[in-house]
This record gives C-alpha cells, structure tokens and sequence, in this order.
C-alpha cells in the first residue's frame, strides 16, 4: 500500500548526476548521486548517452528502494545542462556522442559564422556569439564528419534525450531551445534562416517545444523495473538546469536574481517582458522559460570550472583548511595575486596573475573567491541597468553558496545581505516540482534559507577595489570577445577532469 505520492527530479549536471525524491506535501524524502562520466574522442571532451543512462538509472533506482517505501511515484522530470545534446539516426541510434557544453571545437570555423551570423542574429537569438551554443556544434559536425551529420535525424538536448529514452515521445523544452542559438526568442520559434544551411528542410531535425512541466508520456514497461518505477510514472518536460534551479529555489518573481553557482555561474533575472529597444551588453543573454514567469535575463562567470582547476593546479588535498586560512587573514587584502574569471558570454578561461615566490595557497584561493565576486556584482548591475530596477533579493543556490567564506567575501563585496539555500539540491528541486505540476500538482517546497551579512571589516576595501577591478576585467573581456584568445589563458585552456 502506498501512504503519499512522490514526484522525481533528476539533475544531470557536469560533474554529478543526482535524483531527489519529493513528496505530495513538499517535504525531501532522500537525494542520490553519483559522478557524471565523462570521455573524450579524437576532438575533445563528450559524454556517452548510454553512460550517462545507465548512471542515471542507478542513481534513480537506489533512491526509490532507500528512500521510496510507502511512496507511489507518479512523475518524473529531468533537468540537465544546455548546449549539448544527442545526435539519433531515424532508429533512434547515437551517431554520435554528446559534445560537451564547455567545448569550443567549433572555433576554428569562427570567421563563417561571424560573417554569417551577425549582431541581428544575436539580439534575436538572445545569446552572445560563442562558439559553445549547439547550432556552432552542428556546423562542426557537418564540416567535419559529414557522414555522421548526414546519417543523423534527430537532435535531442540531455535533458529531453531522458525523456524520449523513458517514453519514446521526442520534444524539447523552451529553455533548452533557448540554449541552441537557432531559437528566436522574441518570435518563440526556430530560425529557418539559422537552419537552412544545415538541411534543406531546416528544423525538421528538430522536435517540437513544448512547455516544462508537461507530461509527454510514461515510462516504457520494459524499462521501468531497472529504473524503480512504475509503468504508470509519467515523464514530464524538465528543461535547462539554471531555470529549473529558479523553480526550486523559489526565485519566480521580477524583482528577484538568482544566482546559481554551480559549474558554471549564472546569475538569473526572471523577467515577465524583454525590455524593448534595448542592446543586450556583451556577456548577458535572455531567453525563455516555459514557466509561471516566462522569460529571463541573465550572465554569468566561469567560477566552479575555475575552482575545480586551482585545485589541481595547487594540489589542494582538503578545502576545509583553505577556507579556515582565508577567515583567519586581517582585513580584505588578498596578497599579490589578482584573478580575472571569464564571463559566460566567452568560451572557457580565467587569467591569474601571481606576484613573487612566497604566495600562500590560500591567498590565491582567496584572490580567486574575491575575483568571482567582483565580477558577479558586475554582472548584477548590468541586468539591473538592462531591467531599469534593482534587485529586491539575490538568492544563492549550489555547491558555491556552500562555501561559508565565499558567501561572506560575496555579501561584502556586493555590500549588501545574500540570501543562502542551504538545500543544496535546488535544481532536483525544481524538477521535482515540474513533475508534480504534469500531474495537476504545484507543490510547495519549504527551504532552509540563511541571511549573509557583510563583514564590517571587509566591505569598505572591497568597495574602494571594486572599481579598479571593473577597469581590469573590461580590458579583459574585451580582449577575450575574440575567440582565439581562448588560448591565450595564463593557466591554459581547462575543462573539468583535464
């Protein structure tokens, strides 16, 4: 017999793959996870679908038998990262992998697609030209194995690729469209002119868009046993794992700015119109939701790419220790070291410069912290001049927002208090709720939030380093527009695992 109904949501993120239970009432049965695969060909980083299936098949699976006992499962939605997606043949075979979202293979093709796809096509599309969105990867296969391209049918982002692998029923969701580049947000439909040179019939290798939180299907019986579910659970819409992080932190309101800080940091703006008449500034981007608020203004750093990076670099054996350093140093001076992160809006990069032999790893690390927070105010006060009004609260979600003296170095260089979700699952979160609402359920979520002050004795350094901060960092971003300098990275070009 079952007592509450439970709904699902998967995460499939860059470095984990984690499923969370939710039940009828809101409360957190359990979470699960365990490392996403990665691999690599002869171009560079991509995940193998089947691999990441069968992670996310245990992942699910051990969650329903630990955490599922009295719990009928009545849906499931998944949310992933954008700009990578599966290559299907008309069987439905992989004909190739998923290229992973951070790759920039298709920057040696930069001159077409800057003379083809121009500042129109950008202001359109609501993304910066980088060479990472998923139409530059479908001009790269084509050029470069175009037998794959032309044996292929069918391209389905991870998020959706879950959904058809369970149901069979193939569609994309509008904030993963978004991530493609070959969306037109403002029209809410597919560029035939982005698409015609890559087939005669443009978007037909294109599932249709069809709104998050939407039920498409239930699972296959033949699979559901080894997934722990039932032949009953319904597969809902999921979508791109920033805006579905919005719907688990309860960021839904225009006055709000979410900033999730997960492998790459987004700050994100919901927004229920785009500003018309506006430019957008290089670096930020809009796109659509399929939520309650329908829109988005957003940017973003490079910040725990970054991080996972230094740690290597530095042979970082333990975190705690670090952070314990960094909240023992006097006053807000970091030590010569300065750090300037990548905007989004860029291809993978940061440039750390280190002045003399007797740097401490921590206060690298701290410049690091100190370097992602400068920049992330930056990147909030570009979408409060885009919006025309200030943020009410910024909300903090993922594995940053843990990082106590991050948040601390954050709130002061900001000057002002942070919201902290210390339920660090806000994207499983989010999917979860989508999957109660294809059922007719919006379910609330109770979160554990914690207020970050400033530290009386950093904000007023911090303040007076902000502005020669935003010098440097102008310089370096307009420096890094051009592609090529994605070589040109004092550490060298890093991916996750690399």
């Amino acid at each position: 017999m079952f007592a509450v109904d439970g709904y699902i949501g998967l995460d499939v993120g860059t470095t984990h793959i984690k499923a969370l239970l939710l039940d009828e009432v809101g409360r957190v049965r359990g979470v699960r996870a365990a490392d996403t695969p990665l691999t690599g060909d002869a171009y560079g980083f991509v995940h193998d679908p089947a691999a990441l299936l069968t992670a996310a098949q245990g992942v699910v699976a051990s969650l329903v038998r630990d955490c599922g006992r009295g719990v009928a499962i009545r849906a499931m939605a998944v949310a992933s990262m954008g700009e990578e997606g599966v290559w299907l043949d008309a069987e439905g075979q992989v004909r190739y992998p998923a290229v992973a979202w951070y790759e920039t293979r298709p920057s040696k093709l930069q001159d077409h697609f800057v003379r083809t796809f121009g500042e129109a096509a950008r202001q359109a599309s609501g993304l910066p030209l980088k060479p990472t969105y998923s139409l530059f990867k479908w001009f790269w296969l084509k050029e470069v194995l175009p037998a794959v391209w032309d044996a292929g049918a069918r391209w389905l982002p991870i998020s959706e690729f879950f959904a058809w692998s369970l149901t069979g029923e193939a569609v994309i969701s509008p904030s993963q469209a978004t991530r493609t580049y070959a969306y037109l947000v403002t029209d809410q439909a597919w560029s035939e002119e982005l698409l015609a040179p890559l087939r005669p019939q443009g978007r037909e290798f294109l599932p249709p868009v069809v709104a998050s939180g939407t039920g498409i299907g239930t699972v296959a019986a033949s699979l559901a046993p080894a997934w722990g579910l039932g032949a009953s659970t319904v597969v809902a819409v999921g979508g791109h794992d920033h805006p579905v992080g919005a719907i688990g932190a309860q960021v839904e309101q225009p006055d709000q700015l979410l900033d999730s800080m997960g492998t790459a940091e987004s700050l994100w703006r919901p927004l229920q119109q785009l500003p018309r008449g506006k430019t957008l500034a290089p670096g930020l981007e809009y796109g659509v939701t399929g939520f309650t608020v329908p829109r988005y203004l957003s940017g973003g750093i490079y910040s725990g790419m970054a991080l996972n990076v230094l740690r290597k670099v530095l042979r970082v054996e333990a975190w705690d220790a670090v952070w314990a350093a960094i909240e023992r140093e006097p006053g807000a001076l970091a030590g010569p070291a300065v750090f300037l992160p990548a905007s989004l809006g860029l291809p993978p990069r940061f440039e750390l410069t280190v002045w003399g032999a007797e740097v401490e790893v921590h206060q690298i690390v701290r410049a690091a912290l100190e370097g992602w927070a400068f920049a992330a105010r930056r990147v909030a006060e570009q979408l409060e001049e885009y919006v025309g009004s200030p943020a009410r609260e910024i909300v903090a979600i993922g594995g940053g927002s843990a990082i106590d003296v991050a948040m601390h170095i954050r709130a002061s260089v900001f000057n002002r208090p942070l919201t902290v979700v210390r339920d660090a699952e806000a994207v499983a979160v989010g999917a979860a709720r989508l999957a109660a609402r294809s059922v007719g359920h919006n379910i609330s979520v109770p979160l554990r939030r914690a207020e970050v002050e400033p530290k009386a004795e950093w904000r007023e350094e911090y303040q007076r380093r902000y502005a020669m901060f935003c010098r440097q960092w102008e310089r370096a971003e307009s420096f890094g527009h051009d592609w090529a300098a994605d070589e040109r990275s004092r550490i060298g070009n890093h991916r996750p695992g690399s």
